[in-house]
């Protein structure tokens, strides 16, 4: 993916998220968004989702279909997961009811989640249901994929669950943005972190040099705390 950012600004009310932002990536396939809570990693992730309007700046990125998975599932209660992947396709890319109950019906078997078809999301797990919620999204095909905080409000057995797929999916191949509070996860997939904390990003590089002696003290003293007991 490239993505460009140039002097954005991004307030509510009197609290400004983000001062003159700029950012430039160029050919990077997974990015972590890190920080502190309150600091504007969702904000900056709706933005380059198109989910939220910068109040003067531009942003340029060369992945036009971008797939969303929520903190919270979102999922339709009263449809089953099946009916929650076929909804989409239907009604908003237009695609056929028999070939999107189709493509619903491989991705759940490709990931394991078949048994759970006609289950409505009560009584499915958290992990299940951020499955069912990551395979909507996959089924319209898009260029890049958008995580926000996919397992904060998960156990750690289904966190793993979810985290699993999300690396299975970069390692097919798919491009990814994620918000996480992950580390380790973070470290392991993402081939650029960004640091978003002070109305900005403080640290934009590679996993190795965000939790090496050579990061901010600034991302220091956040390890600091979020590593302490883990």
């Amino acid at each position: 993916m490239n993505l460009n950012i140039e002097n954005l600004n991004k307030c509510y009310g009197e609290l400004c998220v983000f001062n003159q932002l700029n950012l430039d990536l160029k050919d990077v396939k997974s990015v972590a968004l890190i920080g502190p809570s309150g600091e504007g990693k969702t904000t900056l992730l709706r933005l380059i989702a198109d989910l939220e309007t910068a109040d003067s700046g531009s942003i340029s990125f060369n992945r036009n279909h971008k797939g969303m998975v929520f903190q919270l599932q979102n999922l339709f209660p009263h449809l089953t997961a099946l009916q929650n992947i076929v909804l989409p396709l239907t009604k908003v890319h237009n695609v056929e009811k028999k070939d999107a109950e189709q493509q619903a019906i491989q991705l759940l078997q490709r990931f394991k989640l078949s048994e759970h078809a006609n289950k409505k999301p009560a009584q499915l797990s958290g992990g299940q249901q951020q499955r069912i919620a990551i395979c909507r999204a996959v089924a319209t095909n898009p260029d890049i994929l958008l995580f926000d905080e996919p397992t904060s409000a998960l156990d750690p057995e289904y966190t793993a669950e979810v985290l699993d797929l999300i690396a299975e999916l970069r390692g097919e191949g798919m491009e990814i943005i994620f918000v996480t509070h992950e580390m380790g996860f973070a470290r392991q997939i993402a081939d650029r972190i960004l640091f978003v904390a002070d109305g900005g990003i403080s640290f934009n590089g590679i996993a190795d040099d965000f939790f090496g002696e050579a990061a901010p003290q600034r991302v220091k003293d956040f390890l600091g705390k979020v590593l302490k007991y883990n």
